[in-house]
């Protein structure tokens, strides 16, 4: 091997280790500037917040969607999704039954406070994804970046996906049903 070749490898390296020190730097800032806030019902925002789980059952890639029957099943009762008016956590079931209004705008769900529905879960990002409402074709969830996902009947987001009536919303450990 020549010196040269050998010289240009050990730079390559280098470079690769830098970026991947840069990566996890990066990623810690970021957890501490936003501490978990814990969950806030938007229609009780006085009532105390729920702890969510912050680990997934040992043995449970983070890359995978929520686990369970609730997380995978197809929606129930298709409708126009003009009608939709409330996302309801389905899993875990510590939070089952909560409810969070969609309104008329847009709902963003992460760790933030700043988020409509923040959730402490450390599978969840700062600002994990939005749900908004196109007035063409109704409600759109996107997901905004977030490390882990956002699922959608069990299936990973690529982008925008229109929503329907029972589609069920999968981010970090919790699952929500959209009525």
């Amino acid at each position: 091997m020549s010196a040269q070749l050998l010289a240009l490898f050990k730079v390559s390296l280098l470079v690769l280790l830098y970026l991947f020190l840069f990566r996890v730097v990066r990623a810690v800032w970021a957890e501490l500037q936003s501490p978990p806030q814990g969950l806030v019902n938007p229609v009780d925002p006085t009532g105390p917040p729920s702890p969510v789980p912050s680990r997934r059952p040992s043995g449970v890639p983070v890359a995978e969607p929520p686990t369970g029957a609730s997380a995978v099943l197809p929606p129930r009762h298709p409708q126009p999704a003009s009608t939709l008016t409330q996302l309801v956590v389905v899993a875990p079931e510590s939070l089952a039954g909560r409810t969070f209004p969609l309104g008329a705008g847009e709902v963003t769900i992460g760790r933030s406070s700043a988020c409509t529905i923040a959730l402490d879960d450390a599978f969840v990002s700062t600002q994990h994804a939005r749900v908004f409402a196109d007035p063409a074709s109704g409600w759109v969830v996107e997901d905004t970046g977030s490390t882990n996902g956002t699922w959608i009947n069990g299936q990973r987001l690529g982008g925008a996906h229109h929503v329907r009536s029972g589609d069920r919303l999968g981010v970090g450990g919790v699952v929500a049903e959209f009525r």
